[in-house]
């Protein structure tokens, strides 16, 4: 019996041992056998929230303590997936504060993202991903467009600034654009752009709803313009426009640009691209026709003649016509060019779209050049004449004296191998005798007699002629020396050198 109860107490004890050693290593292996849900108890602000204010941060409150650096690593806030800067700050083991480094923007979306490999500090990771979005503010309705002056229709207005009934015309001044909400005004005028280039400024005296660009410049008459409006425009809660705005309007009804009809005399008409010969010098007028009413000035400036001629302009027919009135003659066989640049402008300020040019040669009947045909030569009046010049073989010309110092030369003008009938004033002061040598007295032309039956002909007498000496005889031509009943000249002096 004694035995038995020795047993008992042995079987008693290892049982107690047993049961004492399976409870110690119970709580010894305890924390590796946790399986309790690592999850988010808590976010701010919650899913779905509106009317967040710009200033807001992120809370986040966990069930468990938190691996750290999981959280820094992997948590982000976005917005139009890109990440917000910010910084988190620890409230403890198990929350922080994602603060933003800038103020969140009105009327914009953001999410808050931390991926299932986040774990706590026992390692224990999230049931899945957490994802949650706010708004920031209340208004989440983009701006737009509601009316314009001009107005936006399909392919453009035209404003006639020639129509005072155009309803339309307050836009040659202004441009407004009015939007369904107040804007606000500096990414609207930022987001505002006009092609071709005006300049002008915003009047910020409209309201908060009425975009205004008011012109310092002057929109060309002819030219398309288009307006447009930036989506980055937003209204004062913070939303874009809805989407880019374009207003296409064109100035003028007129989009032909002028050209020039003809240019003459105010009788003929010179054709371009080649030369008008036959031109009488005596033009005193050069008539250009246009197309269409014309700017003067620019037309003045964008007319030239070469080689150049004084005068003024006048106007005619509506300013259709402008005349070129010359104050100077056109000078004898002359090629002149006349030409209109395309600087040349209508009334609305369209340019030519060529240039015109006509080319003349001032050599008609009574415009050609007079030349000296012959030259002969006698001693007295009652030797026969000599031919001289031509043909002259030698230079100089060699002449006869005889037994006395005179010498008469009679000069044969001709015009175009015709007869010249010279103005028979002009040769008195356009004859000249000099030599070279200063030990001898200095010959004269003592006499200058024209043929009273041959207007082409004169005899100049010379006296004080000394035989082995040098002269020369010269006949003046150019614009001022010897001319003909018609002014004309010749081109240059005509020079004799003799000697005996």
């Amino acid at each position: 019996m004694k035995m038995a109860h020795k047993i008992f107490l042995a079987l008693l004890c290892c049982t107690i041992l047993l049961v004492s050693c399976s409870d110690s290593a119970s709580k010894k292996i305890a924390p590796a056998l946790n399986f309790d849900t690592f999850k988010i108890v808590s976010c701010v602000p919650v899913n779905q929230q509106t009317g967040v204010d710009p200033d807001a941060s992120v809370i986040v409150i966990f069930n468990n303590n938190v691996n750290v650096a999981d959280i820094e690593m992997n948590f982000m806030l976005l917005s139009n997936n890109a990440m917000v800067e910010g910084q988190i700050i620890w409230t403890s083991q198990k929350s922080f504060i994602y603060k933003p480094r800038y103020q969140l923007q009105i009327s914009q979306r953001y999410q808050i993202e931390i991926p299932r490999t986040t774990r706590d500090h026992l390692g224990n990771t999230l049931e899945k991903t957490f994802l949650s979005e706010f708004y920031v503010g209340s208004d989440f309705t983009k701006p737009r467009v509601i009316s314009s002056m001009p107005p936006n229709v399909p392919g453009g207005v035209t404003i006639d600034p020639d129509d005072p009934a155009d309803p339309n015309l307050a836009a040659l001044t202004a441009i407004d654009i009015q939007f369904s909400e107040p804007m606000d005004r500096l990414s609207t005028q930022a987001a505002f752009s006009i092609s071709p280039e005006v300049p002008g400024y915003f009047d910020d005296a409209t309201g908060l709803d009425t975009l205004r660009f008011v012109f310092t410049g002057t929109l060309e008459y002819g030219s398309q313009y288009r307006i447009t409006i930036g989506e980055s425009a937003h209204d004062v809660t913070g939303n874009t426009l809805a989407g880019e705005f374009s207003l296409i309007f064109t100035v003028g009804n007129d989009f032909t640009p002028p050209v020039v009809l003809d240019i003459g005399d105010g009788v003929n008409i010179w054709a371009p691209d080649i030369i008008n010969t036959g031109v009488e010098k005596d033009v005193t007028t050069i008539t250009i026709n246009f197309s269409e009413s014309m700017d003067r000035n620019s037309c003045e400036n964008a007319f030239s003649i070469a080689p150049s001629v004084n005068g003024y302009f006048t106007w005619a027919n509506n300013d259709t016509r402008m005349i070129f009135n010359t104050t100077d003659p056109f000078t004898s066989d002359t090629i002149y060019t006349i030409t209109m640049e395309t600087t040349a402008t209508d009334a609305h300020d369209l340019k030519l779209e060529n240039p015109y040019q006509v080319v003349i040669r001032t050599n008609g009947p009574n415009s050609q050049r007079i030349s000296i045909d012959d030259v002969n030569g006698r001693t007295v009046i009652t030797d026969p004449w000599t031919d001289l010049i031509p043909p002259q073989t030698a230079w100089p010309t060699t002449i006869n004296l005889g037994a006395g110092d005179q010498y008469i030369f009679r000069v044969h003008f001709t015009q175009n191998g015709n007869i010249a009938v010279m103005d028979k004033t002009t040769i008195f002061g356009n004859c000249l005798i000099e030599d070279w040598i200063t030990s001898i007295p200095d010959p004269a032309i003592t006499d200058i007699v024209w043929d009273p039956v041959n207007d082409d002909t004169v005899d100049i007498t010379i006296n004080s002629l000394f035989i082995n000496t040098l002269y020369r005889l010269t006949i003046v031509g150019g614009d001022y020396g010897v001319s003909d009943i018609n002014g004309n000249t010749m081109i240059e002096n005509y020079t004799i050198d003799f000697r005996q």
